[in-house]
């Protein structure tokens, strides 16, 4: 049975694949809030230690709600809670928190090249790096001309039932009526499929927006993730550009090694993009004098 004084406190969201484990509980006997050390079973707060078995209460916690239990190696308290199973298993999130590509392969050569990708700290959901196109937090993506890139995936394979793809997807982009400028897309190697393209609508109000791709066309079958960026002209680039954290795949193992430099042809980083009509030229000439 579980303690009737404690009362789990939620907070922020975390990546939950780190070996970090927060435990942050109130006692209504005591009227007070105790962190709890699930290793050593003790109140890391101060006061008297915890006297219920702390780690048998966060494993039946996490089992209760169907999160697989691995006792951690390494333990890193934060606030106010997240609890983690510790082993980066599956479904698996790249959380870009140590500042590296965690073997995502970025390609600023794709397309038309000159691209910005790289991991930064000024914006993320999970502290504190995120992949970014641009030049970071009040920078733009204004290179002097037309500039595009990549981030491609290690590749992985989608388990037999299926799964999404899952990210928060941050965009500050331009705004302009007609064409298919400052294009994010998302697609799938080998192949080139398109799942989602998003363009010239001015991004995503200053706001992180969570987005869930299914991959149940790609069951059973390896594949990598190539998310891409494309200005098409040099046209309205001073925006802050693109921000991506927290990416999770299904999986049946966690992907190992880099995501190499893919060379697909045929569209398959960017979507095709129909010619703009004359008028629509016409259009985008006279805005940019």
């Amino acid at each position: 049975m579980f303690d009737p004084r404690l009362t789990w406190v939620s907070g922020p969201m975390m990546c939950f694949r780190h070996k970090t484990v927060t435990c942050e509980a109130y006692d209504s006997m005591q009227h007070q809030s105790v962190r709890l050390d699930p290793v050593s079973n003790t109140s890391t707060s101060g006061g008297s230690p915890a006297s219920d078995d702390r780690r048998a209460f966060l494993q039946k916690s996490l089992v209760a709600t169907g999160i697989a239990w691995t006792a951690p190696v390494v333990m890193s308290l934060r606030d106010p809670i997240a609890a983690a199973t510790g082993s980066g298993g599956c479904p698996y999130t790249f959380c870009f928190d140590d500042g590296t590509t965690e073997g995502w392969t970025i390609d600023n050569t794709a397309g038309d090249g000159n691209g910005l990708w790289n991991v930064d700290n000024g914006r993320s959901t999970s502290p504190t790096f995120a992949l970014h196109y641009g030049t970071g937090v009040g920078g733009d993506y204004d290179t002097g001309g037309t500039n595009s890139g990549t981030v491609t995936s290690p590749a992985f394979v989608v388990p037999a039932a299926g799964g999404d793809l899952d990210f928060n997807l941050y965009r500050d982009i331009e705004d302009f009526a007609t064409g298919t400028w400052d294009e994010f897309s998302v697609s799938v190697l080998p192949g080139g499929t398109v799942l989602y393209a998003v363009s010239a609508d001015g991004g995503t109000n200053g706001l992180f927006e969570p987005i869930s791709l299914s991959l149940a066309a790609f069951a059973g079958t390896a594949i990598q993730i190539v998310f891409s960026f494309a200005t098409g002209d040099a046209n309205f680039n001073n925006f802050e550009g693109i921000w991506v954290d927290d990416v999770t795949i299904p999986c049946d193992a966690p992907p190992a090694g880099g995501g190499g430099t893919a060379r697909l042809q045929g569209g398959g980083y960017f979507p095709e993009r129909p010619e703009p009509n004359r008028r629509a030229q016409r259009e985008r000439a006279r805005a940019t004098r």
